[in-house]
């Protein structure tokens, strides 16, 4: 069956089955009938008719495009549209949604404290030395908590102590003012203790990995001593069981607009001198939550590969660092077993009071194509990077457009991307062009220019 969409929500993913977790993303796909809340026996057609018409049948938007486009106005030789797996949302209409981003005030801040740590217990702020120091032990934070009992914290801080489910945790704040990103991660108050027995078997220190280890070995290496990936996890949870944790956590602590893409096996190792692995085992599951809008998630490229921005004051192959787009990707990730949260972070966390706003008219796929055949010659103007471009991604999907201060409007566009077989994420292209889905126009990944040459 068609492939249509890469989805699944927090909400759902209790009644969903999670699959393959064998280290790599997770594209979880709904299939056409459950989308529309018939019978698995009625056709793709039937259900699309039932359920007013899903958006690729509504829009022709067909399985897979291959053609190529004018060059004219470029100095490119030659630019295909080549995709055998266009995507476009299960749904059978399309929202925008206006949000906020760079919010974290001490309000906000005082709020994502308390959704982690318990108040009852005690919060406190930290500092920066006392969490980069690799020698601290669960006695001196026991004695932290004695000498500082009934301070109450100051939420400009940075730092913060607590507790959850009565184990010692940080959380921690990144903003703007020197960091690219601004945001949060939460993590265990001290390292993980190292028994007598461990101690005896040279192990010095453990630490949580979202790779197998046996990955960095040599060949030779892995052949003498190395661990199935496909081993059971010794957390206690499935996939399926580990997502439905995941999904509830983010519910608990407020975390809406989400949608979880991936789930991975997290690896346990048990390091000796020099930080060298002697041993790991599967312990536990790393999982991420992008920002979405009803359901799917919003389309957030890394803009940093887009030849187009990079090129342009680069010469001889070297790329000015000055011309790197570092735009804002809005997403969650937690790493845990059965001891609990080993690590959460969040970036660039996205606020709304806004309602989602139907889009009553949503232009064609045919309608789209032109709008792209119209931005080519000004997208490319000057350009003499690739000399041929293909657009072998396609999709309609959402971005996030600055509407001002602070303010953004998540709306639907059509994205003509070029993947290549390279690219380290499956959203880091080298080419990029998105056609407001409402108007035809082009819409620039380049929403916030004082983002372009972040260091």
């Amino acid at each position: 069956m068609r492939k249509r969409a890469w989805i699944v929500s927090a909400v759902l993913c209790t009644a969903l089955t999670l699959s393959g977790c064998d280290g790599k993303d997770i594209n979880y796909k709904t299939d056409d009938s459950d989308a529309s809340g018939t019978d698995p026996g009625i056709s793709e057609e039937a259900a699309a008719d039932e359920n007013g018409g899903l958006l690729a049948q509504q829009l022709g938007i067909p399985e897979s495009a291959k053609t190529e486009l004018p060059v004219d106005g470029t100095d490119l030789k030659k630019i295909t549209l080549d995709d055998k797996d266009i995507i476009v949302p299960d749904k059978d209409r399309m929202y925008t949604k206006s949000y906020r981003m760079g919010i974290l005030t001490d309000t906000i801040r005082e709020e994502i404290v308390k959704s982690f740590l318990d108040e009852s217990e005690g919060i406190y702020n930290y500092s920066q030395e006392l969490f980069d120091d690799q020698g601290i032990e669960r006695t001196d934070i026991d004695k932290y908590f004695e000498d500082h009992s009934g301070e109450k914290p100051d939420y400009s801080g940075e730092y913060f102590i607590g507790k959850m489910d009565g184990v010692p945790y940080i959380v921690r704040f990144m903003d703007t003012e020197w960091s690219i990103d601004e945001a949060f991660a939460v993590s265990r108050a001290y390292p993980e203790e190292i028994t007598d027995e461990m101690a005896a078997r040279q192990i010095e220190s453990i630490t949580y990995y979202d790779y197998n280890p046996d990955d960095l070995k040599a060949d030779t290496e892995k052949k003498k001593d190395s661990t199935d990936k496909e081993a059971e996890n010794s957390c206690g949870m499935d996939p399926e069981q580990a997502g439905r944790k995941a999904a509830e956590d983010m519910a608990s602590w407020g975390f809406r607009d989400v949608v979880q893409t991936s789930i991975t096996d997290m690896y346990k190792g048990y390091e000796g001198s020099g930080y060298n692995v002697i041993e790991y085992d599967k312990d536990g599951y790393i999982v991420r939550f992008d920002a979405s809008i009803n359901d799917t998630a919003i389309y957030q490229p890394v803009a940093t590969t887009i030849d187009t921005i990079t090129s342009q004051n680069g010469e001889d192959g070297f790329v000015d660092t000055g011309s790197y787009y570092y735009s804002e990707r809005s997403y969650y990730q937690m790493s845990f077993n059965e001891d609990g949260i080993v690590t959460f972070y969040g970036y660039w966390p996205m606020r709304s009071d806004d309602d989602l706003h139907q889009v009553d008219k949503l232009i064609t796929w045919d309608e789209a194509v032109e709008g792209l055949k119209k931005a080519i010659p000004q997208h490319f103007a000057g350009y003499t990077g690739y000399s041929e471009v293909t657009f072998n991604d396609v999709r309609l999907t959402y971005f996030r457009t600055k509407t001002g201060d602070k303010e953004y409007e998540v709306i639907p566009v059509y994205v003509f991307a070029q993947l290549e077989s390279w690219a380290d994420e499956s959203d880091a292209p080298t080419q990029l062009i998105m056609i407001n889905a409402r108007d035809g126009s082009e819409v620039d990944v380049m929403q916030d220019p004082g983002r372009q040459g972040l260091i």
